[in-house]
């Protein structure tokens, strides 16, 4: 007993640590300073993501092509906001084979559209307006602050993109990023 008491202090101490450095990284962003960009390598992006995975022994898959498109972004702000929504795509899912695929099209002149498709529970899309909130949770049964989605939508807004979502219950969700394409768009 004492020790799933422990046990249970560890887990509200590493979910309140979570909070506490979500809110830092929120308070960057309310810094007027302009932003650096640069051309980032989406493979790059990508691969970084995947080897942290496998560190961590996450559960799940990430499928992509090797030759990514370049994005004009800034790369610790675009790594945050990729890894939450990959982070989601596999948290957020019941299937014995997790995957988050991601795809691009660069048909929209100088702007590239990166879409993460999960096989996960999907998004009772009545609730989009919640979504991206800071601490808004759709789902109380599956670990989280709150802060993943709100996160990685600042950070996109940041850059000069946009985030948005189509879903269905039950099926999966694509959440789509539109950013200015780098140099060698596609």
């Amino acid at each position: 007993e004492a020790i799933d008491f422990l046990n249970d202090i560890r887990l509200d101490a590493l979910l309140m640590s979570n909070i506490v450095d979500g809110l830092y990284r929120i308070s960057s962003f309310r810094d007027k300073t302009p932003l650096k960009t640069q051309n980032v390598s989406l493979s790059e992006i990508f691969d970084e993501i995947k080897d942290t995975l496998n560190r961590q022994r996450h559960p799940g898959r990430l499928i992509y092509t090797e030759s990514l498109p370049t994005v004009k972004a800034n790369r610790s702000l675009l790594i945050e906001a990729l890894t939450n929504l990959v982070d989601n795509g596999l948290k957020f899912n019941s299937s014995a084979d997790k995957t988050v695929e991601i795809s691009t099209d660069c048909s929209e002149d100088v702007w590239v559209k990166i879409g993460l498709k999960d096989n996960g529970i999907g998004i009772d899309l009545r609730y989009r307006n919640k979504l991206f909130g800071l601490f808004e949770r759709l789902r109380t049964d599956y670990e989280g602050t709150g802060v993943g989605l709100y996160l990685a939508k600042v950070s996109i807004e940041k850059m000069g993109g946009r985030i948005d979502v189509s879903s269905e219950v039950g099926k999966g969700s694509t959440f789509w990023i539109i950013l200015e394409g780098g140099s060698g768009l596609c």
